[in-house]
């Protein structure tokens, strides 16, 4: 099988909707109508990376993504939407792909997590220096308007 979107972590990180680690608690199924029955994996958030934060988290898994009870994984999770639902559509639902869509278990994820810790470092860098950006302007035009005005109260 091949996969046409990246694999790579920042890209993943970027494109999904919530990010997280988590131990699976329980899978179930549910009978849809078509060839694979709908399934959830219900997972024990141990660490939000992206999203809200919830102590439980079900997602609906594509046809063939395999979660071992208790086993911990990195899930990269979006929400679906009419176009990009599985199964049936529910609204607000978030989904997963352990073939494309870079869900791994935690122990083949290490790579995945340096590379989000440094993303979100550079993100955190990125608005320190947009904050400072800001505050610097505003100072520099308080200072040319309180320089103008001083001139035209001169004359």
């Amino acid at each position: 099988m091949s996969c046409s979107e990246s694999d790579d972590p920042r890209e993943l990180y970027k494109k999904n909707d919530s990010v997280f680690i988590g131990k699976v608690k329980e899978t179930t199924y549910e009978d849809v109508g078509t060839l694979n029955p709908k399934s959830r994996v219900t997972f024990e958030v141990q660490s939000v990376l992206k999203g809200n934060g919830r102590d439980n988290l079900t997602i609906v898994t594509t046809a063939g993504s395999e979660f071992l009870n208790t086993k911990e994984y990195l899930v990269y999770a979006y929400k679906t939407t009419k176009k990009n639902y599985l199964y049936k559509y529910v609204q607000g639902e978030l989904a997963t792909d352990t073939w494309c869509g870079g869900t791994k278990e935690l122990s083949l994820a290490s790579y995945d997590l340096e590379e989000i810790a440094e993303l979100k470092k550079m993100s955190k860098i990125l608005n320190v220096t947009a904050i400072v950006s800001v505050v610097l302007f505003v100072i520099i035009t308080l200072l040319i308007v309180l320089k103008r005005n001083r001139k035209e109260n001169d004359n």
